[in-house]
């Protein structure tokens, strides 16, 4: 018995010694696993990172792809089938990515971001739930699973995924040192170039769509400018005017601004370097302010879009009662955009425009005070909220604190959005009355007075910036065509989706003038002094603009000679200012011509002066100060 407890402890022994010596060699080897894929990712953690992240980029690539060759091109079932499936194991690929950068923050000190993992959690899960994997057989589909399986959910979960890859790593290209000016130039030419391949796709237009006229129509469209070859109410397809439609929107936001808002609004983080390339790209006041001012910007056009659609819906409901529900919706959305975006498209067809804007005084008060919104500028806007807020919070004070309380009163509007507020007014007030003056023999002769007034404050908004007009131009008198081709000169506030020179750049002309005249030799308004630089760029831009204008006047005169002059000159002078009224010649121009207005309205949306610097490198001060000698004027 002695022995036999003896043999049954030696063997609890060797058991237990076992089992210590089995959970070491786990332990071990668990910690030597770690340890072996740390310092995997350490010394190929950069490969890896760029071969995920081409991935992942390919992969987002190939859904919008997908998705778009469903909307485009095919009617095939059996590939729309293919097409959704291949968006289900595109999504997975994303999703290991996923997991992979979750990996990642191994290497750092930093904490697993919980958006990282919500997002992953919610990638895998639809690719879970989407294919029914967790159904039993013979079970029955619950409705929700049935829904997230429907193939336009499944393609829109996945654009939208697809755009936030691309959106987070378009903030990649931002830790490169390249000029700002180079970025944003890029961004544009990029949509560009993505819209005219949209254009031609056989469902975007009906019939025959020249590469040429594709090109000259989203060009147009991403530099808000409004002239166009085509009519877009009848060779777009609705599919087509939905994307001039985004084409204009991302135009008038700015492209990398867009994006950079979608990344920044889900991770809420960037690079030091990113900070500071975003903040050049949106005029922020400091890198801390980057994303509130991409906030900013957002919800006001937005809003104001959104505002402007409603109250067209109901305009177009009485004046077009016998139009679908459906056109209604989609008319109203697209004019809000166009307007506020200031270009000067329509989709509505031929027939219903007098309807529309020419017989409705209430359509044209809508569309004018947008226009007026949309080129006011950014800074302006901001202002103007930060001023309406400032009155409340006093009159909240005096109301339930007395009068007596002390109330800090910041300067919350600069000597910059003065003099824009100041010359919108003036050359709005100077315009229209002009205007209702030059008309009243012509295209005005049997209006009212009110109505005189509407289409006068109507056409002086859209000379300016938005290109839209409720009268033929060819019909209005000398003097009137005259004025509108200053005014689209002059355009839009800078950061605004107006073009021309910007208002700033006429008002510090007009004032250098103003203290040519009187001897005088700084600039001084609302207690300010403006700086010699300031003067500077503006006299540059507005030599560069004159230039600019005689020097693509004379191309296409030479290459479209059958063209009326003064026709030619004012769609140059519309081209390069990204104004989109037109005395009907654009649609007969040649190839040639029509590439020297397309790179007129892309030098203009981008600027002349910021599209010169892209190839210029800036040149240090010289060193050494020669005598100062006069210049005989």
């Amino acid at each position: 018995m002695a022995l036999k407890n003896q043999i049954h402890n030696q063997l609890e022994d060797i058991k237990h010694t076992w089992s210590v010596l089995y959970e070491q060699f786990l332990q071990n080897g668990v910690n030597t696993a770690l340890l072996f894929f740390h310092t995997f990712l350490h010394h190929w953690g950069k490969f890896f990172d760029r071969l995920f992240i081409s991935i992942s980029v390919l992969a987002a690539v190939g859904c919008i792809g997908s998705v778009l060759w469903q909307i485009g091109f095919e009617d095939d079932d059996d590939v729309l089938d293919f097409c959704v499936q291949m968006n289900s194991w595109i999504l997975l690929v994303i999703g290991i990515v996923q997991i992979y950068k979750l990996l990642g923050y191994w290497r750092t000190p930093n904490k697993t971001p919980l958006f990282e993992i919500g997002y992953a959690i919610f990638t895998w899960g639809y690719v879970y739930f989407a294919k029914g994997h967790n159904l039993d057989a013979g079970e029955v589909m619950p409705e929700w699973q049935t829904w997230l399986m429907n193939p336009w959910i499944i393609n829109c979960t996945v654009l939208v995924i697809a755009f936030y890859e691309l959106s987070r790593e378009s903030l990649a290209i931002l830790t490169h040192r390249f000029n700002p000016m180079i970025i944003f130039a890029s961004s544009f030419a990029l949509m560009i170039f993505i819209g005219t391949g949209l254009f031609l796709m056989p469902k975007a237009h009906v019939g025959h769509l020249s590469i040429i006229d594709a090109f000259f129509t989203a060009t147009s469209a991403t530099c808000i400018t409004g002239l166009t070859v085509i009519d877009i109410s009848t060779q777009l397809s609705f599919f087509g005017q939905l994307i001039l439609m985004v084409l204009v929107q991302l135009g008038g936001l700015g492209v990398m601004s867009f994006t950079s808002f979608f990344a920044l609004s889900v991770t809420g983080k960037a690079s030091i370097q990113n900070r500071i390339i975003i903040k050049d790209l949106v005029s922020a006041d400091n890198i801390s302010d980057i994303f509130t001012t991409l906030k900013r910007i957002m919800y006001v056009t937005l809003t104001l879009e959104a505002i402007t659609a409603w109250c067209l819906y109901i305009q177009i409901g009485e004046n077009m009662p016998t139009l679908a529900e459906e056109d209604r919706i989609f008319y109203a959305l697209f004019h809000a955009v166009i307007s506020f975006c200031n270009a000067g498209f329509s989709c509505i067809p031929a027939e219903l425009n007098d309807s529309f804007l020419i017989n409705s005084g209430g359509v044209q008060w809508i569309l004018a005070l947008t226009v007026v919104f949309g080129s006011a500028g950014f800074p302006l806007q901001s202002s103007a909220i930060d001023w309406v807020k400032h009155k409340f919070k006093v009159l909240f004070i005096h109301i339930f604190r007395g009068k007596n309380k002390e109330i800090f009163r910041p300067r919350l509007i600069d000597a910059s959005c003065r003099l824009m507020f100041w010359t919108h007014l003036i050359l709005l007030v100077s315009s229209t009355l002009i205007f209702m003056l030059t008309e009243i023999g012509y295209t005005q002769s049997d209006n009212t007075l009110w109505e005189r007034f509407t289409e006068s404050f109507f056409l002086s908004i859209n000379s300016r910036s938005c290109g839209m007009a409720v009268e033929d131009l060819n019909m209005m008198a000398p003097s009137t065509i005259a004025l509108v081709i200053v005014l689209m000169w002059i355009g839009g506030a800078p950061l605004s989706t107006g073009g021309g020179v910007k208002v700033t750049t006429f008002a510090l002309a007009v004032l250098t003038l103003r203290n040519a005249v009187l001897g005088r030799d700084n600039i001084q308004i609302f207690g300010r002094r403006i700086s010699r630089t300031s003067i500077q760029r503006a006299m540059a831009t507005i030599a560069l603009s004159v230039i600019g204008i005689l020097l693509s006047y004379v191309l296409v005169l030479t290459f479209s000679p059958d063209i009326a002059p003064n026709k030619v000159f004012f769609e140059v002078v519309s081209g390069l200012t990204t104004t989109g009224l037109s005395l009907g010649a654009t649609p007969d121009l040649n190839t040639a011509s029509k590439i020297v207005l397309i790179l007129d309205m892309f030098m203009g949306r981008i600027g002349l002066l910021a599209f010169m610097m892209i190839f210029i490198i800036p040149v240090a001060e010289p060193k050494v100060k020669y005598p100062t000698e006069g210049i005989t004027i």
